[in-house]
């Protein structure tokens, strides 16, 4: 994998050698939809999930400062209180497969959350998760850039969870 790749997966600054991490943890980075009998590990790799994001092509602004879209992203979750650092989010472009998808479900579990962010209704993991957890819909962030009321709508629906 070479500096292109990781960044159109949205790791512009990733390092094998982090310069302030001690952990030996392994990170795999995914360039297409798992298959069947795939492992599924997409959350962050981190002991706290503040919360879950549910939402198309995630795992390409996923922290990259250069995105307009992750900004936006940031900056309304820190409008409310919410940090983004450490907050898990599942990619519905990766999560194709129904043994994806339970995967995902129980590590979403395993985390403890009670309340799931989606950018979109109509994905099987969300109807999944729905089942068990509240799912709270906000705006795609492509329509959030583009609206002010999209922004507004995101804000208030964030401020009656947190």
């Amino acid at each position: 994998m070479n500096t292109e790749d990781l960044t159109q997966l949205g790791l512009a600054a990733f390092s094998l050698k982090p310069a302030f991490s001690s952990s030996q943890e392994v990170i795999e980075v995914m360039q297409e939809p798992l298959k069947s009998g795939e492992n599924v590990s997409l959350m962050n790799a981190l002991e706290e999930t503040s919360c879950v994001l549910v939402g198309s092509g995630l795992s390409i602004l996923w922290q990259d400062d250069m995105n307009v879209l992750w900004r936006l992203l940031e900056n309304i979750f820190q409008s409310v209180s919410i940090d983004l650092e450490s907050a898990s989010y599942f990619d519905t472009d990766i999560v194709q497969t129904e043994e994806a998808i339970f995967s995902c479900i129980e590590e979403v579990i395993e985390s403890g959350v009670e309340c799931i962010y989606a950018f979109e209704e109509e994905h099987e993991l969300v109807y999944q998760l729905q089942e068990s957890l509240s799912v709270i819909f906000l705006p795609s962030l492509e329509v959030q850039a583009q609206s002010g009321a999209s922004k507004r709508e995101c804000y208030q629906a964030l401020q009656q969870v947190s």
